[in-house]
């Protein structure tokens, strides 16, 4: 049901585990790993292109995937992006949920 939501939505959304796994991405989002200039799948797991950043959003990860299981505090957080190509950047927002 959740899955169909994030299918209609014309921005790129992702669902990752704890780890980083990507459990769901519609279109969009599927299209985005693809090109691999921003965002990648690394054997599953959700990267960015830069190193740099890469840290950052694995960083952003971690600290969602605390929260989730109770063992933190972070609300989540955004990570800006440079997409030269597109000549905007893309921002990504990592929040933890529950699957409760």
């Amino acid at each position: 049901v959740l899955a169909d939501v994030l299918d209609r939505s014309a921005r790129a959304i992702l669902v990752a585990d704890a780890a980083g796994t990507v459990i769901h991405a519609n279109r969009p989002a599927r299209e985005l790993l693809e090109r691999g200039d921003v965002l990648k799948a690394e054997r599953g797991r959700l990267a960015a292109a830069h190193e740099r950043l890469a840290q950052r959003l694995e960083q952003l990860i971690a600290d969602a995937a605390a929260t989730t299981a109770g063992d933190g505090i972070a609300p989540g957080g955004s990570l800006r992006i440079p997409q030269a190509q597109v000549g905007a950047d893309l921002v990504v927002t990592v929040s933890p949920i529950s699957a409760a």
